[in-house]
């Protein structure tokens, strides 16, 4: 998309496809990395490809085939290990609970607050320049922008602001209410029932934590990266230049 057009709509249903021209078909598809031209293929055929290529889930899971697939390389390597450290923290805690391990919980403490610390940070920098890219040059340019990439960084924003720390304030409170269960009397002993009932609430806690963390990485690259592969050249330079800071300019 040139920067005085609307960028790309997250999806395009068989009707707004049908509703285009032949050349805004080409256009939307060049702007999502799909050459219309080879082989010439026919116009429904183009319109069908667009509804395709257009679905939030389409550039997730196809990333790598797209000319621009550098942009989010990183961004998506940050997702996928935060996923995968998760999990391991789910993992520790089940493993602390089922094994009777409770002078494990120290770890498990360790881990789940090193991972939300992750989070905080990596939050923080999409909100000051990964959204705010996208929010003041995608969404909002000049009354021709995005409304539903407007609407999915509001939403994406308030959970940061909010939902993400209503989160947080869950487990750290369920971390410090079995980090009292699960301590060792003067003669070095637990009281292992107190200690299991506290583990519970830790692991039901985390679930949650997973889950709504899950939901929330999904909708991020849902929104943000048929976009971001589909940036013209010159709005992707804005994006490095005026946005991206040290030392994320390395990264993203």
């Amino acid at each position: 998309a040139e920067r005085g057009s609307p960028s790309p709509p997250a999806s395009a249903s068989t009707e707004d496809a049908a509703s285009l021209s032949a050349e805004a078909v080409d256009a939307r598809l060049l702007s999502l990395g799909v050459d219309p031209t080879p082989g010439d293929p026919s116009s429904s055929d183009r319109r069908a490809c667009l509804v395709c290529v257009s679905r939030p889930n389409f550039w997730r899971t196809h990333r790598a085939s797209h000319p621009n697939a550098k942009r989010v390389k990183s961004w998506m390597f940050v997702h996928a290990k935060y996923r995968e450290q998760l999990a391991d923290v789910v993992s520790l805690a089940e493993g602390t609970a089922a094994g009777g391990e409770y002078r494990q919980f120290p770890a498990l403490k360790l881990a789940a607050g090193k991972f939300m610390k992750k989070i905080v940070r990596h939050s923080k920098f999409e909100d000051e320049q990964l959204f705010r890219f996208f929010k003041e040059e995608v969404a909002t340019r000049g009354g021709v922008g995005d409304e539903e990439l407007g609407k999915a960084l509001e939403e994406l924003m308030k959970q940061h602001a909010g939902e993400e720390m209503t989160r947080s304030g869950t487990l750290n409170k369920s971390l410090e209410e079995a980090t009292e269960a699960c301590a060792a009397d003067d003669n070095g002993n637990i009281e292992e029932e107190k200690c299991s009932v506290a583990l519970k609430n830790v692991i039901e806690a985390l679930k949650t934590y997973q889950e709504e963390m899950l939901a929330h990485l999904e909708l991020e690259e849902q929104t943000l990266v048929g976009r971001w592969l589909g940036l013209s050249t010159e709005l992707y330079g804005i994006y490095r230049d005026n946005y991206l800071k040290f030392p994320y300019s390395f990264m993203y």
